[in-house]
C-alpha cells in the first residue's frame, strides 16, 4: 500500500508538471486552490484564492493567499482569517487596498500582509545544480495587473486568470446575476428593502444601494433581490462597501458615493467602477436626496408627503419623532410614506454546499414561494442546469485535491533522503548523471545533520525585492533572484525587483540529541549551545548583530549583500508605512525613491513602536531609512540563523534569538 502511495504521488507530479492547467482546484463557489508542487521536497505547496469553510482542514499546507477584493474575496472574512492564522500564511494584497486593510487589522498582525510581495527566504538544497535546474524549469509566478485582475503561471503557462474565472465559473456573483432578471418584475418599485444590513431603494429610474456598518453576508445571500438594476452605491464603511460591490456582477456603469477619506483610499482601487467624493448631500435618484452628517455613519432621506408632512427615513438609530426608522423586512413607499411588511423572497441555494443533494427540493420551494406571494410563475430550469453542472465540477475538484493532499502529507513523512530520491522518478532521470548527483545528495542527507546540508525553510516576514512599474507586477513562488536574472520568457511589463520563494522542503529545528552512558537521551537546550556547534556563517552573523545598532549606510548595504538579502527602496517604504501607521501617522505616498515625501516625523529620543512589537529610540543623526533597514536585516537573521545575541548602544536594543 505504501509503495502504491509513492507511485501515485510520482504519477500526479508528472501529470501536473506536463499539464499545468490541472493544478487549479475549484473547491467552492468563490474559492480556488492552486498547487505549486513540483517535487517530493516541496514545502506547503498550495495557494488559496477566495475562502470556503471547506479548506479549513488544508490550512496547514497553504503557504500564501492572494486576496482579490471586490471580486471574489470577502475582506471581512479575510481579516478574520488573518486574525485566526497560526500557520504563518502570507496574505498578498494589491497596493490599492493595502492602506485600507491596515486601518482594520490590529497592528500586531500588520506583518502578515504584503503589497504585491511574497517575502519568503530561499529554501532548498545547497550546491545542487540539478535541483536548481528543476526549480528554474517549474517557476510559478503571480502576475498582478493594475486593473484588479491577476494571473498565475506555472512553467511559463498560465493556469489561472481571475477575470476569466469570473466569466466562466458560476461564482456567487454570477448566480445572483442569473436570478436577478427573473425577479426584476416581481418586487414593486418605490420600495426600500433591508437585506443583510444594506438597503436597496427601488425607483423608476435606477436602483440605489446604501451600504451600512451592519452588513450580514449570509442574510444578504439568502435574499435574491435584483442587483443587476443597481447603478449607485452610497457608503462610508470600507469593509461592507467592498463586500457589497463584489456581489454585484455588472460593474460597467456602477458609481460609488462616499466621503473624502474613503475616496482618497479608493482612487486607485480598480474595479471598473467610478468612485465619487461627496460632502454632505447626494442628488442621485429622481426626487430623492440622501444626506449624511460627517462622522456619524448614518444616512437619511428627507421625505415630504402629498399633504406636506416632512419626515426623514433614517438608516440607523434615532430618537427623533420625525424620523422613520426602517426595520428589517419593512418597506416604505417613497411617494406617500405608506409603511408595511414587504413580501420578499429568500432562498438557501447560494449558501448551500455543492455536495448537498437537495437542490431539486430547494428549486421547487423557491418557485412555490414566488407563486404564493406574487402569483407569478417563474422558469428556473436554465439556472438549475447551471447549478448541476457547477456542482459536478466542484465535487470532482474536491476529490482530486483531497487525494493530492493525502499523498503529499504521506510523502512528507518519509525520511528526507527518500524524498530526495523521488525527484529521480518524477523527473525520469534514471540512468543519467543527474541521477548520480541526486543519489549522492540523498546519501549525504541521511548521514549528516539536515541543517548542515539543507537550508532551513523560513516563514520570515522581512520584505523581499519589489519595485514599481507599469501595467502589472509579478511574484515568483520559487527562489529569489534579481531582476537582471530574468529569462527571456518573463512576461513583458513586469515590475522590476521580482520576489520569489522556493517551495522545496527543508527539515527544520530537530535539535541535538546526546546519548549518555546511562542510555538516557537529553535534548541539548538552545541556550547552552557552545561555540563549537556554530558554523562560520553563524559566527559572522553574531558579529554583525553585535554591531548592528551602530551601523549606517552604506555599511548596511554591504551587510545585506553579504547575507544575500534583497532589499529594495520599495521594501523600505513598505516597512516605514507600517511603522507610521503603528505610531499614529498617516501612510506615505509612494511615487519613486527620488521623490519621497519628507514629513520629518521622527526626532531624537522619540520612542517608535516597530512591526515586531519592539521599541526603538530614535538617536541623533538617525533616520527611518537606517532604522527600517536594520529591522529588516534583523528579521531575516532571526528566522534563518541559529544564533542568540543581544546588542545595546545608547537606548536601542537588538535581540536575536532563533527558536
Amino acid at each position: 500500500m505504501e509503495d502504491n502511495k509513492v507511485r501515485r504521488f510520482v504519477e500526479l507530479i508528472r501529470l501536473y508538471n506536463s499539464e499545468p492547467n490541472k493544478r487549479v482546484f475549484r473547491v467552492d463557489r468563490d474559492c480556488y486552490i492552486i498547487t505549486t508542487i513540483f517535487s517530493s521536497i516541496d514545502d506547503k505547496p498550495f495557494l488559496r484564492i477566495g475562502y470556503s469553510d471547506y479548506i479549513e482542514k488544508f490550512k496547514k499546507d497553504i503557504s500564501s493567499v492572494v486576496i482579490a477584493p471586490g471580486y471574489i474575496s470577502s475582506l471581512r472574512k479575510e481579516i478574520e482569517q488573518m486574525e485566526e492564522d497560526k500557520y504563518n500564511t502570507n496574505f498578498i494584497l494589491p497596493s490599492s487596498i493595502y492602506n485600507v486593510i491596515l486601518k482594520y487589522l490590529p497592528s500586531s498582525l500588520h506583518h502578515k500582509i504584503n503589497v504585491n510581495v511574497i517575502d519568503r527566504n530561499e529554501v532548498g538544497i545547497k550546491d545542487s545544480e540539478v535541483v536548481k535546474e528543476i526549480s528554474e524549469k517549474y517557476k510559478t509566478y503571480v502576475l498582478l495587473y493594475d486593473n484588479g485582475n491577476f494571473a498565475i503561471t506555472f512553467g511559463g503557462k498560465k493556469v489561472f486568470d481571475l477575470f476569466s474565472a469570473l466569466t466562466n465559473d458560476l461564482t456567487t456573483s454570477k448566480i445572483l446575476n442569473l436570478l436577478s432578471p427573473k425577479l426584476y418584475e416581481i418586487l414593486p418599485i418605490n420600495v426600500v428593502i433591508n437585506i443583510g444590513g444594506n438597503y436597496v431603494i427601488r425607483s423608476k429610474s435606477k436602483d440605489i444601494m446604501i451600504s451600512t456598518d451592519e452588513f450580514d453576508e449570509k442574510e444578504f445571500l439568502k435574499t435574491p433581490i435584483p442587483l443587476t438594476t443597481v447603478r449607485s452605491i452610497v457608503g462610508n464603511n470600507v469593509i461592507s462597501l467592498i463586500d457589497t460591490i463584489r456581489l454585484i456582477y455588472d460593474r460597467s456603469s456602477l458609481r460609488v458615493f462616499t466621503n473624502k477619506e474613503i475616496y482618497e483610499d479608493f482612487k486607485r482601487f480598480n474595479l471598473g467602477i467610478k468612485f465619487v467624493e461627496i460632502s454632505d448631500k447626494i442628488d442621485i435618484i429622481n426626487n430623492v436626496n440622501i444626506t449624511t452628517k460627517k462622522g456619524d455613519g448614518k444616512y437619511s432621506i428627507p421625505l415630504v408627503s402629498k399633504e406636506g408632512v416632512k419626515k426623514e427615513l433614517v438608516f440607523g438609530s434615532s430618537t427623533d419623532k420625525n424620523v422613520i426608522l426602517l426595520q428589517n423586512l419593512e418597506y416604505i413607499l417613497l411617494e406617500d410614506f405608506s409603511k408595511g411588511k414587504v413580501e420578499y423572497i429568500s432562498t438557501n441555494l447560494i449558501t448551500k454546499s455543492p455536495e448537498d443533494n437537495d437542490y431539486d427540493l430547494e428549486f421547487s420551494r423557491l418557485k412555490d414561494e414566488i407563486k404564493e406571494k406574487f402569483d407569478k410563475k417563474m422558469v428556473l430550469s436554465d439556472v438549475h442546469r447551471e447549478f448541476d453542472k457547477d456542482n459536478v465540477r466542484i465535487k470532482k475538484d474536491r476529490e482530486r485535491l483531497e487525494e493530492l493532499v493525502s499523498l503529499y502529507e504521506y510523502v512528507s513523512s518519509l525520511p528526507y533522503s527518500e524524498r530526495v530520491k523521488l525527484i529521480v522518478k518524477s523527473e525520469k532521470l534514471e540512468g543519467t548523471k543527474k541521477e548520480e548527483e541526486i543519489i549522492k545528495l540523498a546519501e549525504k542527507s541521511s548521514k549528516t545533520s539536515p541543517s548542515s546540508d539543507i537550508q532551513t525553510s523560513s516563514s520570515s516576514k522581512s520584505s523581499a525585492a519589489q519595485g514599481l512599474g507599469e501595467g502589472k507586477s509579478t511574484i515568483n513562488l520559487k527562489q529569489p533572484v534579481s531582476s537582471e536574472t530574468l529569462s527571456s520568457d518573463t512576461p513583458k511589463g513586469i515590475r522590476k525587483g521580482i520576489s520569489r520563494f522556493n517551495l522545496k522542503h527543508a527539515i527544520v529545528g530537530l535539535g541535538v540529541l546526546i546519548v549518555l552512558t546511562t542510555g538516557i537521551l537529553f535534548l541539548l537546550l538552545r541556550d547552552e549551545i557552545s561555540n563549537w556547534f556554530l558554523t562560520e556563517k553563524e559566527r559572522e552573523v553574531i558579529e554583525i548583530i553585535s554591531n548592528l545598532d551602530n551601523t549606517y549606510e552604506p555599511e548596511l548595504t554591504h551587510i545585506q549583500t553579504n547575507l544575500g538579502i534583497t532589499i529594495t527602496d520599495y521594501d523600505i517604504w513598505i516597512y516605514v508605512n507600517k511603522v507610521a501607521v503603528l505610531n499614529g501617522y498617516k501612510p506615505l505616498t509612494y511615487r519613486n525613491p527620488q521623490k519621497w515625501e519628507d514629513p520629518d516625523w521622527v526626532y531624537p529620543n522619540m520612542s517608535l513602536k516597530m512591526v515586531d512589537g519592539s521599541i526603538v529610540i530614535v538617536r541623533t543623526n538617525d533616520n527611518m531609512w537606517n532604522i527600517s533597514k536594520r529591522k529588516i536585516i534583523e528579521d531575516y537573521i532571526k528566522k534563518k540563523y541559529n544564533v542568540r545575541v543581544e546588542s545595546r548602544a545608547g537606548t536601542n536594543v537588538y535581540s536575536i534569538e532563533k527558536k
